[in-house]
């Protein structure tokens, strides 16, 4: 034999209906225990998720009330200088009546609604005077669970 016939015959053959794999590569076979393991991964992951949402679920009124302490702290950086004494205690009870009534579980989703656009309104670095008295009002009705007015 020729060397251009033996180089040509250890050449690997193309692959079934014509077309070359990029690079030149074969996709590898996945073997039984390989088939194993990846079900097991694929387990694993769906047991994980489904103990995340369970504890999401279960404990979700803990996370929401660690939100709004957290929003207070923020939202107290945010106040105006020449805020009253009166609305700065409006607010603060309105965050207390709120924190309350998330970790008795009270709240309903429409005073988390309103909540969520007076804080997503605001994109200034000082708070306006309205959008203070604006988030005291929403944070009063989720402190009553969403329903009727707040206090006066």
């Amino acid at each position: 034999m020729s060397e251009q016939a033996l180089s040509r015959s250890s050449e690997p053959a193309p692959p079934a209906g014509g077309r070359e794999h990029p690079f030149g590569l074969e996709p590898r076979r996945i073997g039984p225990g390989a088939r194993r393991v990846v079900a097991i991964v694929a387990g694993v992951l769906l047991a994980v998720g489904l103990g995340v949402l369970v504890v999401l679920t279960t404990q979700s009124h803990r996370l929401l009330d660690f939100a709004l302490g957290e929003l207070e702290k923020e939202v107290a950086t945010r106040l105006p200088e020449d805020l009253g004494h009166a609305e700065r205690e409006r607010l603060g009870s309105a965050f207390l009546a709120a924190r309350e009534a998330v970790r008795e579980r009270r709240v309903g989703i429409a005073g988390l609604r309103r909540l969520q656009e007076q804080l997503l309104g605001g994109g200034s670095e000082t708070m306006t005077h309205d959008e203070v008295r604006a988030l005291s009002e929403a944070l009063e009705r989720l402190g009553t669970g969403g329903e009727g007015e707040p206090p006066p």
